[in-house]
């Protein structure tokens, strides 16, 4: 038989509602639901529709209420869900309900009706009764437990008395008693992004059923609920039907969850925090939050790390302004405060996609610094990882690439690491003391000539803008010839040949690492180029503090400013700078 309706709002189907009707109405079966924009839409519905209006000329408490009472008798409706409170409705109207035989259901909920008749069209296919007394069942049930994960699985495991159990997007049981080895032959589809309910075979006597849960359409999908069915078709299908339910139950608690998050910006500060300290394994806890602020969590994971320097904005005001310059790159990212910075994170980028979000970036900062007087944004992309430890690594190279990024006078400033880019070069782990005093033996003379810096500057917007002097005197705002007479009196200072591949990129090393004394990097463990802990790497790498060197080298020994440290692979971008640098030393002491 049908499910009835006290059924569908046991569940919560019509958000905050009462009935104030009679209670026997309440137990009468549901056919089926229709949304309706008016009163004479009622005309057109069909015997045992529960009817639903958000139309404010239907409100329990107005004239044309009494109309739709008496049409939906006509048509044999089961009851109509409508706004209003219980004390605004004439004690006349409700007995003319009770007479009619028609229920009344108020609601003062957000959601649209339409929502509300698909999730209830979604529960009322036709059941035997033996699926209705189950799905009956789970549904009170679950609606006295949407506290938490393991309570609801411990409902469905006691009503359904089969292993049940919540499983992440790495195919790990994070709730309830499901025996891993049910999950252990699955194929690799389960992993991506399906919406729909999967039914797989354990062994010759036992189904696996997997219900994603999703909260909406474009919602990740990072839990799904599965539980372990003797192979017997009627049984497999009531379970199926139970599990949409509960996925349903799970959509309501992480709403809510998701609206605590949403008032509450700090909390997902805290839990980014926490998800990257248990990135190999995230307890359910996380995942569940994670899903309700509608992260991703599987896929392969593209890291972003944000900073503002200088202005006298509020942090507030500066994340609304990321956030909204950042629309045009993803919109189901938002930055998440971290650290020194914000951070977030693009999933699956292809190669035209990873061109195109650099562009972005650039634009979005570029906004954010013309809207906030005296701000310079820069930011950093890291490397694509997998999963929630992909998260947490690229990130990690992320703040790295900031840190560099920050290196950099020009305006909007982006920086990307890759797992063979130049700017891991620049990581602090890369470099010795004995590399860093050959860059300021090589540019010592321009520190001496000019303290101010000045030299040292132009020489490195020089050198970014790919040797243009037009380019140097838009970037530093200064007259072309300015930047020649510069140019020149740096080659009667540091005898490079800036014509010279390999001497020049040599060279823009050299700068590069001597402007980060301004910005130092984040240390890493030796050995490793990993932090020992995801967040206490993230922190590591945001500092701009701490001790600075406090000698140089007394002299500079044979060797290469940068090379095969703490034994590091030394990859094609190794060998040329060091072949670059190599010529610089020999030339700087010859």
């Amino acid at each position: 038989m049908p499910l009835t309706l006290r059924d569908l709002l046991a569940f919560g189907c019509g958000g905050d509602h009462v009935a104030v009707t009679a209670e026997r109405l309440s137990d009468r079966p549901i056919a089926t639901a229709a949304a309706v924009a008016g009163i004479e839409e009622i005309g057109e519905v069909g015997p045992g529709t529960l009817v639903c209006s958000d139309d404010p000329s239907l409100a329990a408490d107005e004239p044309g209420f009494v109309t739709a009472l008496r049409l939906a008798a006509e048509r044999r409706a089961a009851g109509l869900l409508v706004p209003g409170r219980p004390e605004s409705v004439p004690p006349a109207v409700l007995a003319l309900a009770n007479h009619l035989d028609v229920a009344v259901v108020l609601t003062d909920a957000g959601d649209s009706p339409e929502r509300i008749v698909a999730i209830m069209n979604l529960l009322l296919p036709a059941t035997t009764s033996a699926d209705a007394a189950v799905i009956g069942m789970v549904t009170r049930r679950l609606h006295q437990n949407l506290t938490d994960a393991e309570g609801m699985i411990r409902v469905l495991t006691t009503v359904l008395r089969l292993p049940v159990g919540v499983v992440d997007t790495q195919l790990r049981v994070v709730a309830g008693n499901l025996p891993a080895q049910a999950l252990r032959d699955l194929p690799r589809g389960l992993r991506g992004r399906s919406a729909r309910q999967q039914v797989h075979a354990v062994d010759e006597d036992s189904l696996l059923v997997v219900q994603p849960i999703r909260l909406a359409p474009a919602s990740p999908v990072n839990l799904r609920i599965a539980a372990v069915v003797p192979a017997v078709p009627a049984l497999a299908r009531t379970v199926s039907q139970a599990l949409v339910v509960a996925a349903w139950a799970f959509v309501a608690y992480l709403a809510t969850v998701s609206l605590t998050l949403e008032r509450e910006g700090g909390k997902r500060a805290a839990l980014l925090t926490r998800l990257l300290d248990e990135a190999e394994a995230p307890a359910a806890y996380v995942l569940e939050r994670a899903t309700a602020a509608g992260w991703r969590l599987d896929g392969v994971h593209t890291g972003v790390h944000v900073r503002a320097d200088g202005g006298d904005v509020t942090p507030s005001f500066l994340s609304y302004r990321l956030g909204e310059a950042l629309v045009s790159i993803d919109r189901t990212s938002t930055p998440l405060p971290d650290g020194d910075g914000w951070s977030f994170w693009l999933t699956d980028l292809d190669d035209e996609q990873e061109a195109r979000t650099l562009t972005a970036l650039r634009t979005a900062l570029l906004e954010v610094e013309r809207s906030c007087e005296g701000v310079r944004m820069r930011a950093g992309i890291g490397a694509p990882g997998e999963g929630t430890a992909g998260i947490r690594d690229s990130l990690v190279d992320a703040r790295l690439a900031c840190a560099v990024a920050r290196t950099r006078e020009e305006p909007g400033a982006v920086e990307r690491v890759g797992s063979s880019s130049a700017t891991r070069l620049l990581i602090h782990h890369y470099v010795t003391d004995a590399q860093l005093g050959f860059a300021r033996q090589l540019l010592g003379p321009l520190l001496t000539a000019d303290p101010s810096g000045q030299l040292l500057r132009t020489l490195a917007s020089y050198l970014d803008r790919q040797s243009s002097a037009t380019g140097t005197a838009v970037d530093l705002g200064i007259h072309r010839n300015t930047v020649l007479q510069r140019l020149d009196r740096i080659r009667s200072l540091v005898p490079v040949d800036l014509t010279d591949p390999d001497e020049r990129l040599g060279l823009h090393l050299a700068v590069r690492l001597l402007l980060r004394q301004s910005h130092p990097a984040p240390a890493a463990l030796p050995g490793t180029g990993r932090p020992s802990a995801g967040r206490q790497a993230l922190l590591a790498v945001g500092r701009t503090g701490g001790e600075q060197r406090k000698s140089q080298q007394p002299a500079q020994k044979p060797g290469r400013l940068l090379g095969h440290v703490h034994d590091h692979p030394v990859d094609h971008a190794h060998r040329r700078a060091q072949s670059a640098l190599d010529q610089l030393r020999k030339r700087s002491v010859g």
